[in-house]
Protein backbone atom coordinates (compact mmCIF):
# COMPACT_ATOMS: atom_id res chain seq x y z
CA UNK A 1 0.00 0.00 0.00
CA UNK A 2 1.42 3.40 -0.98
CA UNK A 3 2.32 5.73 1.85
CA UNK A 4 1.05 9.27 2.22
CA UNK A 5 4.27 10.50 0.61
CA UNK A 6 3.80 8.65 -2.70
CA UNK A 7 1.83 11.47 -4.33
CA UNK A 8 4.82 13.79 -4.41
CA UNK A 9 6.52 14.12 -7.80
CA UNK A 10 5.77 10.58 -8.96
CA UNK A 11 3.40 10.97 -11.93
CA UNK A 12 4.92 8.94 -14.73
CA UNK A 13 7.23 6.98 -12.42
CA UNK A 14 6.95 3.29 -11.62
CA UNK A 15 6.99 2.28 -7.96
CA UNK A 16 8.66 -0.92 -6.72
CA UNK A 17 8.96 -2.45 -3.26
CA UNK A 18 11.77 -4.70 -2.03
CA UNK A 19 12.52 -6.31 1.30
CA UNK A 20 16.25 -5.74 1.86
CA UNK A 21 17.73 -7.09 5.06
CA UNK A 22 14.31 -6.86 6.65
CA UNK A 23 13.84 -3.22 5.57
CA UNK A 24 10.91 -2.29 3.32
CA UNK A 25 12.69 -0.42 0.53
CA UNK A 26 10.78 1.67 -2.03
CA UNK A 27 12.32 2.39 -5.43
CA UNK A 28 10.93 4.64 -8.15
CA UNK A 29 12.04 4.31 -11.77
CA UNK A 30 11.43 6.32 -14.91
CA UNK A 31 12.60 6.08 -18.51
CA UNK A 32 14.38 3.53 -20.66
CA UNK A 33 18.02 3.04 -21.56
CA UNK A 34 21.29 2.71 -19.68
CA UNK A 35 20.70 2.44 -15.90
CA UNK A 36 21.46 5.49 -13.75
CA UNK A 37 21.05 5.09 -9.99
CA UNK A 38 20.34 8.30 -8.06
CA UNK A 39 20.90 8.60 -4.31
CA UNK A 40 19.15 11.52 -2.63
CA UNK A 41 20.57 13.66 0.13
CA UNK A 42 19.72 13.91 3.81
CA UNK A 43 16.12 14.92 3.08
CA UNK A 44 13.54 13.79 0.55
CA UNK A 45 10.97 16.57 0.91
CA UNK A 46 11.84 18.15 -2.46
CA UNK A 47 11.22 14.94 -4.42
CA UNK A 48 12.85 14.09 -7.74
CA UNK A 49 10.65 15.58 -10.42
CA UNK A 50 13.81 16.72 -12.24
CA UNK A 51 14.50 13.08 -13.25
CA UNK A 52 11.78 13.33 -15.90
CA UNK A 53 14.23 15.30 -18.05
CA UNK A 54 16.47 12.22 -18.35
CA UNK A 55 13.81 9.62 -19.12
CA UNK A 56 14.36 9.71 -22.89
CA UNK A 57 18.01 8.67 -22.50
CA UNK A 58 18.32 6.67 -19.28
CA UNK A 59 16.46 4.39 -16.96
CA UNK A 60 16.68 6.48 -13.79
CA UNK A 61 16.47 4.44 -10.57
CA UNK A 62 15.54 6.42 -7.46
CA UNK A 63 15.48 4.46 -4.21
CA UNK A 64 14.63 5.88 -0.83
CA UNK A 65 17.42 5.15 1.65
CA UNK A 66 16.54 3.03 4.71
CA UNK A 67 14.64 5.26 7.12
CA UNK A 68 13.91 7.91 4.48
CA UNK A 69 10.78 8.78 2.54
CA UNK A 70 8.59 5.79 1.84
CA UNK A 71 11.19 3.21 2.89
CA UNK A 72 10.75 1.56 6.27
CA UNK A 73 12.56 1.95 9.54
CA UNK A 74 16.04 0.41 9.76
CA UNK A 75 17.12 0.05 13.40
CA UNK A 76 20.32 -1.80 12.47
CA UNK A 77 21.71 1.08 10.41
CA UNK A 78 24.58 2.59 12.37
CA UNK A 79 27.21 3.74 9.88
CA UNK A 80 27.92 4.48 6.25
CA UNK A 81 29.15 0.89 5.91
CA UNK A 82 25.62 -0.28 6.72
CA UNK A 83 24.09 1.98 4.05
CA UNK A 84 26.60 0.68 1.50
CA UNK A 85 25.79 -2.93 2.38
CA UNK A 86 22.09 -2.19 2.04
CA UNK A 87 22.66 -0.98 -1.50
CA UNK A 88 24.81 -3.95 -2.46
CA UNK A 89 21.88 -6.16 -1.47
CA UNK A 90 19.38 -3.93 -3.30
CA UNK A 91 21.50 -4.01 -6.48
CA UNK A 92 21.63 -7.80 -6.25
CA UNK A 93 17.85 -7.94 -5.83
CA UNK A 94 17.44 -5.71 -8.91
CA UNK A 95 20.06 -7.62 -10.94
CA UNK A 96 22.14 -4.46 -11.32
CA UNK A 97 25.78 -5.40 -11.87
CA UNK A 98 26.99 -2.20 -13.55
CA UNK A 99 25.42 1.25 -13.63
CA UNK A 100 26.15 4.96 -13.48
CA UNK A 101 25.76 6.38 -9.98
CA UNK A 102 24.72 9.93 -9.06
CA UNK A 103 24.65 11.03 -5.43
CA UNK A 104 23.68 14.38 -3.90
CA UNK A 105 24.97 15.73 -0.56
CA UNK A 106 24.61 12.89 1.96
CA UNK A 107 23.89 10.65 -1.03
CA UNK A 108 27.10 11.94 -2.61
CA UNK A 109 29.07 10.82 0.40
CA UNK A 110 27.30 7.48 0.18
CA UNK A 111 27.99 7.21 -3.56
CA UNK A 112 31.70 7.91 -3.08
CA UNK A 113 31.88 5.30 -0.29
CA UNK A 114 30.07 2.77 -2.48
CA UNK A 115 32.31 3.44 -5.49
CA UNK A 116 35.46 3.22 -3.36
CA UNK A 117 34.50 -0.14 -1.87
CA UNK A 118 32.76 -1.66 -4.93
CA UNK A 119 34.34 0.10 -7.93
CA UNK A 120 33.45 -2.59 -10.47
CA UNK A 121 29.75 -1.88 -9.97
CA UNK A 122 30.03 1.78 -10.99
CA UNK A 123 30.63 2.66 -14.64
CA UNK A 124 30.46 6.45 -14.09
CA UNK A 125 30.22 8.44 -10.86
CA UNK A 126 28.68 11.87 -10.33
CA UNK A 127 29.00 13.60 -6.96
CA UNK A 128 26.64 16.56 -6.59
CA UNK A 129 27.77 18.89 -3.77
CA UNK A 130 28.83 15.76 -1.83
CA UNK A 131 29.10 15.50 1.94
CA UNK A 132 31.69 13.61 3.96
CA UNK A 133 34.49 16.19 4.02
CA UNK A 134 34.71 19.17 6.36
CA UNK A 135 37.14 22.06 6.66
CA UNK A 136 37.15 24.76 9.38
CA UNK A 137 38.07 27.27 6.68
CA UNK A 138 34.67 26.66 5.09
CA UNK A 139 32.28 26.21 8.02
CA UNK A 140 28.70 25.13 7.59
CA UNK A 141 26.08 27.65 8.62
CA UNK A 142 24.45 27.91 12.03
CA UNK A 143 20.81 26.98 11.46
CA UNK A 144 19.73 26.65 15.09
CA UNK A 145 16.36 28.24 15.58
CA UNK A 146 15.66 28.39 11.84
CA UNK A 147 12.78 26.12 10.84
CA UNK A 148 10.12 25.53 8.26
CA UNK A 149 10.14 27.49 5.03
CA UNK A 150 12.95 29.81 6.12
CA UNK A 151 15.24 26.82 6.65
CA UNK A 152 14.24 25.30 3.33
CA UNK A 153 15.13 28.55 1.55
CA UNK A 154 18.75 28.05 2.57
CA UNK A 155 18.94 25.11 0.15
CA UNK A 156 18.48 27.20 -3.00
CA UNK A 157 19.92 30.35 -4.54
CA UNK A 158 16.48 31.56 -5.63
CA UNK A 159 14.14 31.33 -2.61
CA UNK A 160 11.05 31.76 -4.78
CA UNK A 161 11.34 28.24 -6.19
CA UNK A 162 11.05 26.66 -2.75
CA UNK A 163 7.33 27.39 -2.86
CA UNK A 164 7.00 24.59 -5.40
CA UNK A 165 7.95 22.11 -2.67
CA UNK A 166 6.54 23.63 0.53
CA UNK A 167 4.83 23.72 2.94
CA UNK A 168 3.38 20.22 2.89
CA UNK A 169 6.58 18.27 2.29
CA UNK A 170 9.11 19.62 4.73
CA UNK A 171 8.28 19.46 8.41
CA UNK A 172 6.89 15.92 8.42
CA UNK A 173 10.05 14.43 6.89
CA UNK A 174 13.03 16.41 8.11
CA UNK A 175 13.13 15.13 11.70
CA UNK A 176 13.00 11.41 10.97
CA UNK A 177 15.37 11.58 8.03
CA UNK A 178 17.87 13.78 9.83
CA UNK A 179 18.33 11.10 12.48
CA UNK A 180 19.19 8.49 9.85
CA UNK A 181 21.51 10.85 8.00
CA UNK A 182 23.36 11.43 11.26
CA UNK A 183 24.02 7.71 11.58
CA UNK A 184 25.81 7.76 8.26
CA UNK A 185 28.51 10.03 9.66
CA UNK A 186 29.55 7.61 12.41
CA UNK A 187 32.87 5.73 12.34
CA UNK A 188 33.21 3.55 9.25
CA UNK A 189 35.82 2.26 6.81
CA UNK A 190 35.43 5.43 4.73
CA UNK A 191 34.69 8.16 7.28
CA UNK A 192 36.63 11.37 7.84
CA UNK A 193 40.19 11.55 6.47
CA UNK A 194 39.92 7.92 5.30
CA UNK A 195 37.47 9.05 2.64
CA UNK A 196 40.06 11.30 1.00
CA UNK A 197 42.77 8.69 1.39
CA UNK A 198 40.82 6.08 -0.56
CA UNK A 199 39.76 8.33 -3.44
CA UNK A 200 42.60 6.92 -5.49
CA UNK A 201 40.49 3.77 -5.89
CA UNK A 202 38.08 5.70 -8.11
CA UNK A 203 39.25 4.64 -11.57
CA UNK A 204 35.92 5.20 -13.34
CA UNK A 205 35.05 8.58 -14.95
CA UNK A 206 34.08 10.98 -12.15
CA UNK A 207 32.28 14.33 -12.22
CA UNK A 208 32.10 16.55 -9.13
CA UNK A 209 29.62 19.39 -9.53
CA UNK A 210 28.72 22.18 -7.11
CA UNK A 211 26.53 25.28 -6.90
CA UNK A 212 28.44 28.50 -6.33
CA UNK A 213 25.69 29.76 -3.97
CA UNK A 214 25.54 26.60 -1.81
CA UNK A 215 24.80 27.61 1.80
CA UNK A 216 24.58 24.05 3.15
CA UNK A 217 27.94 22.64 2.00
CA UNK A 218 30.16 25.62 1.10
CA UNK A 219 31.52 25.56 -2.46
CA UNK A 220 35.02 26.03 -1.08
CA UNK A 221 34.92 22.36 -0.10
CA UNK A 222 35.01 21.47 -3.80
CA UNK A 223 38.77 22.08 -3.77
CA UNK A 224 39.27 19.06 -1.49
CA UNK A 225 37.45 16.80 -3.94
CA UNK A 226 39.42 18.25 -6.85
CA UNK A 227 42.69 17.49 -5.05
CA UNK A 228 41.58 14.00 -4.04
CA UNK A 229 40.27 13.13 -7.54
CA UNK A 230 42.69 14.98 -9.85
CA UNK A 231 41.68 12.90 -12.87
CA UNK A 232 37.98 13.74 -12.44
CA UNK A 233 35.95 16.49 -14.07
CA UNK A 234 35.03 19.37 -11.78
CA UNK A 235 32.34 21.94 -12.52
CA UNK A 236 30.96 24.91 -10.60
CA UNK A 237 27.43 26.00 -11.54
CA UNK A 238 26.65 29.70 -11.31
CA UNK A 239 23.62 31.05 -9.46
CA UNK A 240 22.68 27.71 -7.92
CA UNK A 241 22.42 26.42 -4.37
CA UNK A 242 22.52 23.06 -2.61
CA UNK A 243 19.49 21.51 -4.34
CA UNK A 244 21.48 21.67 -7.55
CA UNK A 245 19.55 19.23 -9.74
CA UNK A 246 16.20 20.59 -8.57
CA UNK A 247 17.15 24.22 -9.12
CA UNK A 248 19.49 24.34 -12.09
CA UNK A 249 18.82 23.14 -15.64
CA UNK A 250 22.48 23.88 -16.40
CA UNK A 251 23.47 21.36 -13.73
CA UNK A 252 21.01 18.74 -14.99
CA UNK A 253 22.27 19.21 -18.54
CA UNK A 254 25.93 18.97 -17.45
CA UNK A 255 25.33 15.72 -15.59
CA UNK A 256 23.25 14.28 -18.41
CA UNK A 257 25.99 15.11 -20.95
CA UNK A 258 28.64 13.51 -18.75
CA UNK A 259 26.61 10.33 -18.32
CA UNK A 260 25.82 10.14 -22.04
Amino acid sequence: MASKFSKFDTAGFERWEYKIGGVDTVVYTIGEGAPVMYWHGGGTWHGFAWAREWKDRFKVILPYHPGFGESGEAPDIGSMDDFVMHYIELCDAMNLTSFSLVGTSFGGYMASAFAITHPRRVSKLVLVSPGGITDPAFPMGNWRGVSGEEFAKLFVADPKIIREFLPDRFEERIGREGQYAGKGFGPSTVSGPKLLKHMQRLKMPVLVIWGDQDRILPPGLAAHWAKAIPHGAHKMIENAGHLLLDESKAARDAVRAFLA
